[in-house]
């Protein structure tokens, strides 16, 4: 008698045959090479992939990478997800959704405070707890838009043949902006374009005693008319090493017709472009999704200067074994969150996310329905909560 095979959908890690329907997939929903896709596969590692299997069959699958995110110095275990793909036949029965959850379930097993990724469907991110956390503007201008003051001394930039050097000022210089990674070998080769045929090229600004005041990362793609540079990483320690890197973009005219990169308003790069720049190519907001609340307030950087308790009930309906009331505590930039207390101030995994992030203040969220306290908490959320100008350069 012959068996009938399994329907019930199964999630796992990907092994060496899943990988191969996984990048097919990949390519067909993105429009990637397929070689590509395996490449990017790859750079996440052996347990950078979840995929659903029915009937044996790779039906869905996404990719993930564990980091750390700064926010207010301290770094937050992070999850960053990308390339969540549903095979055509399989689409709105749920898989993604699924998927999701269950990714998100090991992640906050495995002491990962936060989620982040770009959203393509934000109702779909925002039903599962996600919320907008910061921005990123993909932008393209000429080359000479780059250079803004007049030409002055400035400081010697040379090849960089030892991106350890750069990783290093990265690290010094990330702290400083909320949103930033501590990127993983996954994110560095990506910076470097190892998935790409022809890699980045690095320059610098060398330091003293073989340190670096600043870097620059590009890539070169395209052909005549379109071909382009793009900035996958730019960091600078002071203003004559921002100036000088930004004068060697200025004079990639003969190679190229327009540089593009990810930015936003409060990039050192995008203040000291000639503006206005042409409409960006692309506005997305990135998302971010509490899976632990208690990990995610102790790992939390809060303002210095921010002395308050509130109680508060929190409610979340992918994770509610921990729901309750519990007591937030704030002060000399350090949070706790402890069960008990009195509970009142609704709260559940969106508005903490917006909050934390300084995304939006407690009015606006408020208003917007997003959460569901009254207007008297609104002066004691705000001076908790500060606005921060949240951004990341990488993609993801």
């Amino acid at each position: 008698m012959k068996v009938a095979e399994p329907t019930t959908p199964r999630i796992c890690v990907p092994g060496p045959a899943e990988c191969e329907s996984l990048a097919e997939l990949l390519a067909l929903t993105f429009g990637l090479p397929v070689a590509l896709a395996h490449t990017l596969i790859e750079m996440h590692g052996p347990d950078g992939a979840r995929v659903v299997l029915r009937r044996h069959e790779v039906a869905a699958g996404l990719l993930l990478d564990r980091a750390g995110q700064c926010w207010g110095g301290r770094i937050v275990p992070a999850a960053l997800i990308s390339g969540v793909a549903v095979a055509l036949h399989a689409r709105r029965q749920g898989l993604a959704g699924a998927l999701l959850r269950a990714s998100l379930a090991d992640l906050r097993l495995d002491g990962v405070a936060v989620a982040v990724l770009y959203a393509s469907n934000d109702a779909m991110y925002r039903g599962m707890g996600f919320e907008h956390a910061g921005l990123s503007l993909t932008v393209e201008a000429p080359p000479e838009a780059f250079c803004t003051s007049a030409p002055r001394e400035l400081p010697p930039v040379i090849a960089l043949h030892d991106s350890d050097l750069a990783r290093v000022l990265y690290r010094s210089e990330m702290v400083r902006q909320d949103g930033s990674l501590d990127r993983t070998e996954a994110a560095w080769a990506h910076i470097a374009g190892e998935h790409l045929d022809s890699p980045a090229e690095w320059l610098a600004v060398p330091g003293p005693e073989g340190t670096l005041r600043g870097y620059l990362a590009y890539t070169l793609s395209g052909t005549g008319q379109d071909r382009h540079a793009t900035v996958t990483d730019f960091v600078a320690a002071d203003p004559q090493a921002a100036a000088a890197l930004r004068a060697v973009l200025s004079r990639l005219g003969p190679l190229v017709r327009k540089v593009r990169l990810n930015t936003a308003p409060d990039d050192l790069v995008w203040w000291g472009l000639t503006h206005p720049v042409p409409t960006p190519l692309r506005a997305q907001p990135w998302m971010l999704r509490v899976l632990d609340p208690v990990r995610a307030v102790s790992k939390w950087g809060f303002p210095a200067a921010a002395d308050a308790r509130l109680s508060v009930t929190w409610r979340d309906p992918l994770f509610p074994e921990d729901d309750g009331d519990y007591t937030l505590a704030v002060s000399n930039g350090r949070g706790r969150l402890s069960r008990g207390g009195g509970g009142g101030l609704p709260m559940s995994p969106r508005p903490l996310a917006a909050l934390l992030a300084g995304r939006a203040s407690a009015r606006t969220l408020r208003l917007a329905g997003t959460g569901t306290w009254s207007a008297a908490h609104d002066t004691l959320l705000e001076s908790v909560f500060v606005f921060r100008n949240a951004w990341m350069r990488d993609r993801f």
